[in-house]
Order: C-alpha cells, then sequence, then structure tokens
C-alpha cells in the first residue's frame, strides 16, 4: 500500500474515483431530502431512507414510503425507499409492491422491490406464493427474480421447482438456481415426450398465459395453467 501512495498516477486516480462516488451521493442525499424530512418528522433520526432499517419497527413510516416510492428519485434512492418496504407492517401494501416491480426498467429498485417481495410473502398464502411463482419465473424480469427464489423454495411447492428447473438455463439466475436444487430433492412428476416434466410445462403455461396465449398453453399443458400449477402437477 505505501508503494501505491508513492505512485502519483494511483493517487490522482484514486481521488477521482472517490471525488465522483461523493458527487454521486451529495446528488442522491439532494435528492431524497423531501423524504428523509418526512421521516425526520415522525421521529426517525436518519440522513438517508437507508438508514432507516436500523430503526425498526417504524409502521407510522410505511405510508410516507409507500406515497413516494413512485417519485422522481434516482434509481439509488428508489431502491433504498423499496428494500425500506420489506417489513410486517407494509404486508397490506403487497398489491402496489407486486404492480410497481412489474414495471420497473430500472435494475436498482426492482432488486430492492423484490428483496420487500421476498420478505413479505407468506408462504402460507397460495396466491401470493402463486404470484411470485409467476414472477419468478419471467425471464423479462431480469436478474432481480434471483432474489425471489428464496420464496420458491420455502414455499416446498412442485412449481416453484419446475421454475428454478427453467432458470438453472437463463446464464443471469443460473448460479442461484443451481444451488437451491443441489440441496431440494426433486418432486415427483411425470415427463412429456420430449423429456421435459409436466411440471415444467404447467409454468411454462402460467407465463404464457398472462401473454395471452391461454389456448396454446391448454392444448400443450393438457388442461388450464392454472388448475395444473394449483394441483401441483
Amino acid at each position: 500500500m505505501a508503494a501505491l501512495e508513492s505512485d502519483p498516477e494511483w493517487v490522482a486516480e484514486r481521488d477521482r474515483r472517490e471525488a465522483e462516488h461523493q458527487a454521486r451521493v451529495d446528488e442522491w442525499r439532494r435528492a431524497e431530502a423531501p423524504l428523509v424530512g418526512e421521516l425526520q418528522g415522525l421521529g426517525y433520526p436518519v440522513k438517508s431512507v437507508w438508514e432507516l432499517y436500523r430503526h425498526k419497527p417504524y409502521a407510522d413510516a410505511v405510508p410516507v414510503l409507500l406515497r413516494h416510492l413512485g417519485g422522481e428519485y434516482p434509481a439509488r434512492v428508489r431502491e433504498g425507499i423499496a428494500r425500506a418496504l420489506g417489513v410486517p407492517e407494509a404486508r397490506e401494501a403487497w398489491g402496489e409492491l407486486v404492480a410497481v416491480f412489474r414495471r420497473e426498467q430500472e435494475k436498482g429498485p426492482k432488486d430492492g422491490l423484490a428483496v420487500a417481495l421476498g420478505s413479505l410473502c407468506d408462504v402460507g398464502d397460495e396466491g401470493q406464493v402463486s404470484t411470485v411463482v409467476e414472477l419468478a419465473g419471467d425471464a423479462s424480469h431480469g436478474s432481480s427474480r434471483l432474489l425471489l427464489f428464496g420464496v420458491l423454495e420455502r414455499s416446498g411447492r412442485a412449481d416453484a421447482y419446475a421454475v428454478l428447473e427453467q432458470a438453472a438455463e437463463d446464464p443471469a439466475v443460473a448460479g442461484e438456481a443451481e444451488r437451491i436444487l443441489r440441496r431440494w430433492p426433486r418432486p415427483s412428476g411425470g415427463e412429456d415426450s420430449g423429456g421435459r416434466s409436466e411440471l415444467r410445462w404447467s409454468v411454462e403455461g402460467l407465463v404464457a398465459s398472462s401473454a395471452g396465449d391461454e389456448p396454446w398453453v391448454r392444448a400443450r399443458a393438457g388442461g388450464s395453467a392454472e388448475s395444473r400449477v394449483r394441483g401441483g402437477g
């Protein structure tokens, strides 16, 4: 380290990177000032929404967070808001968070929303788990969906396992999917003539039907995608 400190080029590059980082932090702090002001008004001594987790529980802050979730903030701030909503007091906002996750395009905020959904999902609620199965099985959600895989494993459902089988073929999320599959015994289920499990067809059907391709799904899977998934294959 001493040798590097004596290198003018290395020192200049380090200082440049630090200055750029501080400029970004200053931008985030200026942008989130209205939100931080409201949180401080509720009695939370935070300088950033990212610090709110240190002050759990914060039920009275949840409505404030939800109101700011759709605000015109930098991605880093929106990610912090989303992650802060991954607390039990935000359970009633499940539907709203799912809707925001579906339409979010930036990776940071989408990751934050996935973390929140993963924390809030009640694996005893078949509807919530089915929603996570669908979201985690939709490759259009990119690598953010791997943050939902924990729910799939906790659910123990066959259709959740099938989603992980598919995900193991997607380089963006394959590593996490394979790690879970290695420790999760395969549920029972038949295979079609192409060697693919019937469970996998049911999941593909679920995703396809959400895109308006339900007739194809029923013909291919031998029944409605919804009944197939609910029946676990």
